[in-house]
């Protein structure tokens, strides 16, 4: 019946179309005809111009009244899309509450687990269970994002890099090393999604243990996150990193983190490049933001 719907409505709106395109046409063809009848000299009699007037009149009424019922049911269409996609996000919004908060239960169960048996083999079991519960989380939090498009909200804010690493450390498998601390002016969610999708791609798709990251500046207002990993690195075709629903090479790898994490810097004018320059998988990061510079040790004269 949806189906129907919409092909009735493809069928009305090419209709629409043909019709008013058609109209505007031989008005403009019609008017031409008579002004060059005009410039010619030819005598025209007063019945003649009051049949043009009239045929001038009734043909640009109909013209804007297909206009009119044209932006009327465009606008229509509009308000109901507009219904249907805030119904949308409102699914998304509270299928991701309640699943995320299943998830939280779980996770929070099986370090129950894992604490009470972590010295025996029955705690391995538990360790799987943990690291595919962080991956089905960072899935889920993808999947948000890309239903959510451009329609999202951003809140841009000062982070400190080194906080934010503190906190995603404890969700990954991963030796995090960050070479010296950064004031990036990013929206949290996004930072931290970026994040999470280059670790969960170091240990899934690497099998990495080590993770690092080194900020520099990248001009006078922005920072270049050098980020690298131990793992096996990329063999396939660098060109179409980045690229949704690409295949990434023999682990399976659908493209949709890397591709999101594109996306989702671009909104907070930062940008992501995949460098092809030793062992391992390497990213570079640039955000609005500066390096904080270590501070140097206080010493007195003697």
């Amino acid at each position: 019946m949806k189906l129907r719907t919409r092909d009735a409505r493809l069928f009305l709106a090419i209709l629409w179309l043909g019709f008013t395109t058609a109209l505007a046409v031989w008005i403009l063809i019609f008017n031409l005809s008579f002004f060059d009848r005009v410039e010619s000299g030819s005598a025209l009699g007063v019945d003649e111009l009051a049949r043009h007037h009239r045929m001038i009149f009734w043909e640009m009424l109909t013209l804007i009244l297909s206009l009119l019922i044209g932006g009327a049911a465009l606008f229509a269409l509009i308000l109901q899309e507009r219904a249907r996609a805030f119904q949308i996000q409102k699914f998304f919004a509270t299928f991701s509450h309640e699943l995320k908060t299943s998830l939280s239960r779980l996770k929070l169960q099986t370090e129950n687990i894992l604490s009470d048996f972590k010295s025996s083999d029955l705690g391995r079991p538990a360790v799987q269970l943990l690291e595919d519960l962080g991956r089905l989380e960072v899935q889920l939090e993808n999947s948000l994002f890309l239903a959510r498009g451009a329609g999202q909200s951003i809140f841009v804010q000062e982070l400190s890099l080194a906080s934010v690493i503190s906190t995603l450390q404890p969700q990954f498998p991963l030796q995090i090393t960050l070479k010296s601390d950064a004031k990036l002016r990013a929206d949290i969610r996004i930072l931290e999604s970026v994040l999470k999708n280059l670790m969960q791609n170091a240990v899934v798709h690497g099998d990495a243990g080590a993770f690092r990251i080194t900020p520099g500046a990248n001009g006078p207002d922005h920072v270049k996150l050098e980020i690298s990993d131990d793992g096996k690195g990329f063999a396939g075709d660098r060109t179409k990193l980045g690229q949704l629903f690409t295949p990434q090479g023999p682990t399976g790898g659908s493209g949709l983190g890397l591709s999101l994490a594109a996306q989702l810097l671009h909104q907070i004018d930062g940008e992501i490049r995949f460098v092809d320059d030793g062992p391992g998988f390497q990213v570079e990061v640039i955000l609005p933001g500066e390096v904080v510079l270590p501070k140097a040790k206080a010493g007195g004269a003697r």
